[in-house]
C-alpha cells in the first residue's frame, strides 16, 4: 500500500474517533468546567496534530525501511549489485565440458560403448544442451558405421586407433569436426589448409586443426570433408579428384 493511502486511512481513522468521543461526552454529559473547554478543545486539537504528525513520521520511516528492503532483495537477485548487472564472482556456476572433452572421457574412462545410450555420469553430468547434442550425435554415428573399429579400439587400445580414426573421419566427418571445433574464429578454409598438411595415419594433427573454427565453420568444414571423403578414401585424399559439388560446401575455399 502507498504511504499517501495510508497516512489518508489513519487520518480518518482519527477523525472517526475523535467525533465518537465528542458524541459520548455530550451524551453523559461532560465533568469539564466551562471555563475550560476552549482550553480543552485546543488541547484536542493540539492532539490531533499530533498524532497526525506521529502517523505522517512513521509513514516516512515505514517508506524508507521498505525502499532498503527492495534495495536489498534487488541486490541478492542480481548477485551482489544493486543496477541489475551480474558480477559474474566467485559464485558463478562453473563451465560444464565441450563436446570433445567429454568424449574423450568416456573413451578413457570406457563408461560407452556403441548401441549404449552416453550414460549421465562425470564425463557429461554438468554438459550443456548443445554440447550434449553433438556428443550424441558423435556417439550415434559411431554405433552406425564405425561399431566394429570402436570396439575393436577397445578391447586392443592404440594397435586399433589407426582403424578407428580412419572409419570416424570417412563416415563420421560432420558430426566429429562439429564436435571438435567451434571454440575460435578460423574459417572453413583455415581449418581445412591445415587438415592439409596433417599426415594421412596422423590422429592428433586434425584436432588443432578444427577446434579453432567457430561454430557456422565448423559445420562447413565437416560438410566438406564428408562430401570429400565419400569419394575419396582419406589416405589419397591429396590426390583424389574432389568433386566440385564439395567445394561449395566451403565457399572459403575459393577466396
Amino acid at each position: 500500500m502507498h504511504a499517501t493511502s495510508r497516512r489518508r486511512i489513519r487520518q480518518s481513522w482519527s477523525v472517526v474517533v475523535a467525533a465518537i468521543a465528542c458524541s459520548a461526552l455530550s451524551a453523559c454529559g461532560s465533568d469539564i468546567p466551562e471555563s475550560n473547554q476552549f482550553a480543552q478543545t485546543d488541547a484536542t486539537a493540539a492532539g490531533s496534530d499530533a498524532t497526525l504528525a506521529a502517523d505522517a513520521a512513521a509513514d516516512a520511516a515505514a517508506d524508507a525501511a521498505a525502499d532498503a528492503a527492495a534495495v536489498d532483495v534487488a541486490t541478492a537477485d542480481t548477485g551482489g549489485t544493486s543496477d541489475g548487472e551480474l558480477d559474474g564472482g566467485a559464485d558463478a556456476a562453473p563451465e560444464g565440458p565441450n563436446c570433445y572433452e567429454a568424449l574423450t572421457c568416456l573413451i578413457n574412462k570406457k563408461t560407452w560403448k556403441p548401441g549404449m545410450a552416453v550414460p549421465k555420469l562425470t564425463c557429461t553430468d554438468e554438459i550443456n544442451d548443445a554440447e550434449g547434442d553433438q556428443v550424441d550425435a558423435v556417439t550415434d554415428c559411431t554405433s552406425a558405421k564405425c561399431a566394429t573399429e570402436f570396439e575393436d579400439f577397445d578391447k586392443g587400445g592404440e594397435a586399433e586407433l589407426g582403424a578407428l580414426y580412419k572409419c570416424l573421419m570417412e563416415k563420421c566427418a560432420l558430426p566429429l569436426s562439429v564436435c571438435v571445433g567451434g571454440h575460435g574464429e578460423a574459417t572453413c578454409a583455415d581449418a581445412l589448409k591445415c587438415l592439409g598438411a596433417c599426415p594421412p595415419s596422423d590422429q592428433t594433427c586434425p584436432v588443432p586443426c578444427l577446434q579453432p573454427t567457430n561454430e557456422k565453420h565448423s559445420e562447413k568444414t565437416g560438410a566438406f570433408l564428408a562430401c570429400a571423403l565419400a569419394a575419396c578414401p582419406i589416405d589419397q585424399l591429396a590426390t583424389c579428384d574432389i568433386p566440385p559439388l564439395c567445394v561449395l560446401k566451403c565457399p572459403e575455399l575459393g577466396g
